[in-house]
């Protein structure tokens, strides 16, 4: 562990109190009608989901935790999207039947300003505007849990060329963590065959029945409450469905884009693409005991899946390598029952000769038939890091494409390395994904290879496209992640991000390989215009893009240019990434060799401390709102939800996160538990087709954009980072009739007042209105907090023309 400036350490220390003390909120809140109580904190949050059609039928199932030693009478409320058109609601209190009601916005805006009086917690202020759903309760029994359960159908919205589900998880603010569970189950069911089914917010797991049906999942222990959840889908009856969801704020801004094809469920056997697999495994001395004998019942599992018409060998080696056959043979059962005897005499022994090995099974390819254009996978498991450097096996490899010429070249291989356990090369297990358009998969200790193998290869053992080349229309594309597609699998669904410049509809062509043939696919009317609340796309094209920077320098060493991208995007879309640390110190962190992207000027933060230190704010342990919730201090692996850091939760029997420095330390290093669990990491990064897992908590870096804009982080207050310390200053109590007055003039900054109870907004160029927490303590002259505004205050501040800065 490197050394923290004491100031940064006492920082997040305080911080991470108030994220304890903070209670948990989700879409709906149980309020206690005693108002020196906070809303009570939720256990759990299931949602199940029906959706037929365009129709879907929501259940909501929450659990609340009463702590007190007090029986209660609250009132539970949920929050209804702006957007929604809800109905057929039915509640239940503990399994019993109760009324609710929907308020109108105008009455819900009092409810929603008491809560936050109450709580002294800003989450609710992004909610004003919205109507809510609001029942009685009674009792809440002490020190026991409450379950409310609400169902209501809604009619499910087009959203560029997709029907878009919406539920309203998002939890503004301070508290955006649940302390137990966050689960969806969603049911979709249509009348036309399915194809593009996609999360933007949330790393969901999607299992197809056929070309109607599908089931969606998410699960996470702890889970981010940071967005809504969202759930887009579309119908086509086409052998190949295109969807496109672009993003750009206005015409000087870079637009950003989504892309995805899906192929059809049910494909007729004579489509089908055979391929040649060569699968390369390590018996190595290290692979002995459970290793060797999960690889052997692995690969055995593999065989069997192969086609008739696929065609196939094994290549074992250690010291030395063996070969089942030297050209790849038909997948018969003669042969499928010579591969089984072959794998039955694997026993661990010697070094690991990697080098060598890949060399010949890049001649092995070259020795097919001419002609033979059939794809070409290598499967390669290790567990150890070889006898040369990265560069020298790349060398070596393109040394023998480069002798053999068209019939060994680079664009017809498919590698994809497993490494098993901690002690292998990730540099080169990436290096070799990456050129050769696979993917690497991390099997850490405690995981089963048999199962996490048999998985894969189920997946890349069915494939309907191969080859793919995308043409889109003239509208400046740049930076498209990823960079080459590769192929496209039966039940996969491939998802490409880019930039571009201009936004105008026009075609979309794709050409690719099947069976040996080559197929082309086009649509003449493919719009790449803004849809406005698709503002998550930009993110998910950054999380892409760092993934592929992050790869860069661990391959290249540090560059001062690449890691100053890094650490700009992840300080503009909130990308947790090794370099996070570094964002919380208001210059970076001291000693670091690369200047920070957007550093607070020393000078100008000391005038602003200067400025407000003195002002009235509570800044007591416990009281939520005020600085906000750490960001979390580790990179975890997993797809979906919180626990384990950046990515949540391991695979069943793996290993958790890692933390910062160790990842800081990772990107220097090609071995070892840190550099497999980053590398991880950065893959996950580079097929990120969603916000979620690679989130970053924002509130304790010194400089985030929120709303558009720049805010700095000053003592307890969230300052924008046009405030002046010169400007003239009006004090407005947080929660108080000025304080909601002034929150609605300015609607557009919502997400600023929710994210602290302590901010500065300018409102001129001379002037500020500067909200604190707390009246002066009494007998303090100097120091005037308004409650109230009086006519004059309202034309200096311009309230009554909701002047937005």
């Amino acid at each position: 562990m490197r050394p923290t400036p004491r100031f940064v350490a006492l920082f997040l220390a305080v911080l991470s109190v108030l994220a304890l003390a903070a209670p948990a909120r989700g879409s709906g809140l149980l309020v206690p009608s005693d108002r020196n109580l906070p809303p009570l904190r939720i256990t759990d949050h299931l949602v199940d989901v029906k959706i037929h059609d365009q129709v879907a039928l929501t259940t909501l199932t929450q659990t609340f935790r009463n702590d007190t030693n007090q029986r209660l009478e609250a009132t539970y409320i949920f929050p209804l999207p702006e957007e929604a058109d809800l109905t057929n609601f039915q509640m239940t209190f503990n399994g019993k039947m109760v009324e609710g009601e929907v308020l109108p916005a105008d009455e819900a805006r009092r409810i929603y300003e008491a809560i936050v009086r109450q709580a002294k917690d800003p989450g609710l202020i992004e909610f004003i505007g919205r109507r809510l759903l609001r029942m009685r309760v009674f009792p809440v029994e002490p020190k026991s849990d409450t379950t409310i359960k609400v169902s209501y159908q809604q009619v499910c919205r087009p959203l560029s060329g997709m029907t878009g589900y919406h539920y309203p998880l998002r939890t503004t603010g301070t508290g955006g963590r649940a302390y137990g569970t966050v689960r969806f189950a969603i049911d979709l069911d249509t009348a036309k065959p399915l194809k593009n089914i996609w999360s933007p917010t949330h790393s969901v797991e999607i299992v197809r029945d056929g070309e109607f049906k599908a089931k969606i999942a998410y699960e996470a222990a702890g889970g981010s409450l940071e967005d809504d959840f969202i759930l887009l889908y579309s119908n086509d009856s086409a052998d190949l469905g295109l969807s496109v969801i672009a993003h750009k704020p206005s015409e000087g801004d870079a637009g950003h884009f989504l892309l995805m094809l899906t192929p059809k469920q049910l494909w007729p056997d004579e489509e089908y693409v055979p391929q040649d697999v060569v699968f390369v495994i390590d018996t190595s001395g290290s692979m002995a005991g459970e290793k060797i004998k999960q690889a052997r019942e692995a690969l055995k599992y593999c065989v069997e899946q192969l086609k008739e018409n696929d065609r196939f060998s094994i290549v074992r080696f250690s010291t030395g390598f063996d070969v089942l056959f030297e050209q790849v043979a038909p997948a018969s059962k003669e042969n499928k029952d010579r591969a089984r005897a072959f794998i039955d005499k694997f026993q661990a022994a010697g070094g690991t000769n990697i080098t060598d090995t890949l060399v010949h099974v890049a001649g092995m390819k070259a020795n097919r038939p001419e002609g033979d254009d059939r794809p070409y996978v290598v499967v390669f498991i290790t567990d150890g890091q070889g006898n040369h450097t990265p560069d020298q096996t790349m060398e070596a490899l393109k040394k023998v494409i480069d002798d053999r010429g068209r019939d060994a070249r680079a664009d017809d291989w498919r590698v994809f390395p497993f490494g098993v356990g901690h002690d292998v090369n990730t540099l080169l297990l990436d290096r070799l994904a990456t050129t050769y358009q696979g993917r690497p998969v991390y099997v850490q200790p405690g995981e089963n290879l048999e199962l996490v193998l048999g998985d894969f290869f189920g997946t890349i053992s069915q494939p309907v496209l191969t080859g793919l080349t995308l043409t889109l229309p003239d509208i400046g594309v740049t930076e498209r992640f990823p960079v080459t597609l590769g192929d496209l699998y039966h039940g996969q669904q491939l998802t490409i991000a880019g930039k571009f410049e201009r936004a105008q509809t026009g075609p979309v062509k794709l050409s690719a390989m099947r069976a040996g043939k080559r197929v082309e696919f086009s649509w003449p009317n493919v719009a790449f215009t803004s849809t406005e609340s698709a503002a998550y796309v930009p993110s998910i094209w950054a999380g892409r893009k760092i993934g592929w920077i992050l790869d860069e320098i661990r391959q290249r060493g540090e560059n001062e240019e690449l890691v100053k991208e890094v650490i700009a995007l992840s300080q503009e879309y909130g990308i947790q990434t090794p370099y996070t640390s570094w964002l919380v110190a208001p210059e970076g962190r001291p000693g670091q060799p690369i200047p920070m992207p957007r550093p607070m000027d020393p000078r100008r933060r000391a005038e602003q401390f200067e400025r407000l230190r003195d002002l009235p704010v509570d800044a007591r342990p416990g009281v939520p709102g005020g600085g906000g919730a750490p960001a979390s201090d580790s990179i975890g692996r997993g797809g979906s939800g919180g626990g384990g850091g950046f990515g949540g939760a391991a695979r069943e029997g793996g290993d958790r996160g890692i933390t910062l420095d160790e990842a800081e330390d990772a990107m220097k290093q090609s071995a070892g538990r840190a550099a497999t669990i980053l590398s991880e990491y950065q893959q996950r990064l580079r097929e990120s087709t969603s916000a979620d897992g690679a989130r970053l908590n924002q509130n304790e870096l010194a400089t985030r954009k929120i709303a558009g804009r720049w805010y700095n982080r000053v003592g307890p207050f969230l300052v924008d980072a046009d405030f002046d310390a010169r400007m003239r200053t009006v004090l407005v109590l947080f929660a108080s009739e000025a304080y909601f007055e002034f929150v609605a003039s300015r609607p557009a900054l919502k997400p600023v007042f929710a994210a602290s109870r302590n901010v500065v907004i300018p409102v001129t160029k001379s002037l500020a209105v500067v909200v604190v927490d707390s009246r002066p303590a009494e007998g303090e002259k100097g120091v005037e907090v308004i409650e109230s505004f009086s006519e004059e205050m309202r034309e200096q501040l311009g309230l009554g023309n909701s002047i937005v800065p």
